[in-house]
């Protein structure tokens, strides 16, 4: 006998937006455009934590002993406990109102409850975006599971620009301390690094494209502007009448570094870039980049 369940699931109608991508491929000034339309609202990232919550859910549902002892019984309180347990109380033991299906259930509560809070006045169509996901893991593909009416936008930049551009940010010190030292070595591996976690997280963005091309779009950030009409339309928000104001979107410059042209830094990356395009040039190619601009990006 199943018994009833009483766990409400109101959030299986949401239809969040998730800006999904692989280190600095500016998902922030895409954030702040689509958090421009009437009803979205797209917070920031949060260190990859759905991971955890998600893998939780796998461990309960993979337990050997729930589903031995817990989930193949009954869960009836009033079947088991009812009468005397006799000589086997493993039913009470192990009797559990919840089953694998209710996780589903719990995960989907949990995500939709924590990314609607705070909700600004008018915004009832919550998102985030992240650059964690993907490369280790299935959180992108789960969220789909968990939401069917979620949609996710890959967001792209140069793979050559996201490497430089996460080794003089992210790690400057140590970026400094290669150019002073002229560390060349120690350049390569971590130019090689960016390149092959852009490539492994790219082709896994593309492949869900592949599989889920209603529900994954692939925007790159060097033609949002001519293509931003048609990524409106796929997560079917209301486009604006166009004013002709151009505000720029919201630039991350707080966590922006640039490099002086001509500069010995500069020209280290420079000198990586025609070496270590073959690392990416396929998938590079897949994305829709000319092989011949990423040498000079």
């Amino acid at each position: 006998m199943e018994y009833g369940h009483t766990l409400a699931d109101d959030a299986s109608a949401a239809r969040p937006i998730f800006l999904l991508g692989v280190g600095r491929c500016a998902s922030t000034f895409q954030q702040s455009q689509l958090c421009n339309a009437d009803d979205v609202w797209i917070w920031g990232e949060h260190n990859g934590i759905l991971s955890k919550l998600l893998a939780w859910g796998d461990c309960v549902r993979a337990d050997s002993n729930l589903n031995r002892l817990s989930f193949a019984g009954d869960n009836s309180p009033e079947a088991i406990m009812g009468g005397p347990l006799g000589g086997n109380a493993t039913p009470a033991a192990w009797l559990n109102g919840f089953r694998p299906t209710d996780i589903d259930q719990v995960e989907r509560l949990a995500i939709a409850k924590l990314f609607s809070i705070g909700l600004p006045p008018g915004k009832a169509r919550w998102g985030f975006k992240e650059i964690r996901y993907g490369l280790n893991d299935d959180v992108p593909e789960r969220l789909l599971a968990l939401f069917p009416g979620a949609k996710i936008v890959h967001t792209l930049r140069d793979p050559m620009k996201t490497a430089e551009s996460a080794i003089v940010t992210w790690g400057y010190q140590r970026f400094t301390q290669i150019v002073e030292t002229d560390d060349d070595e120690r350049l390569d591996a971590v130019y090689q690094k960016q390149l092959k976690r852009w490539k492994a997280g790219t082709d896994y963005y593309l492949d869900l494209e592949e599989r889920y091309p209603d529900r994954v779009i692939t925007s790159r950030i060097e033609t949002f502007r001519s293509e931003f009409g048609r990524i409106l339309d796929f997560l079917e928000i209301e486009r604006e009448p166009d004013d002709g104001n151009d505000d720029g979107g919201v630039v991350n410059r707080g966590r922006r570094r640039s490099l002086e042209p001509g500069s010995k830094a500069a020209q280290m990356l420079a000198e990586r870039r025609a070496r270590f395009a073959g690392i990416v040039a396929d998938t590079a190619q897949r994305a829709g980049y000319e092989l011949r601009t990423l040498a000079s990006a």
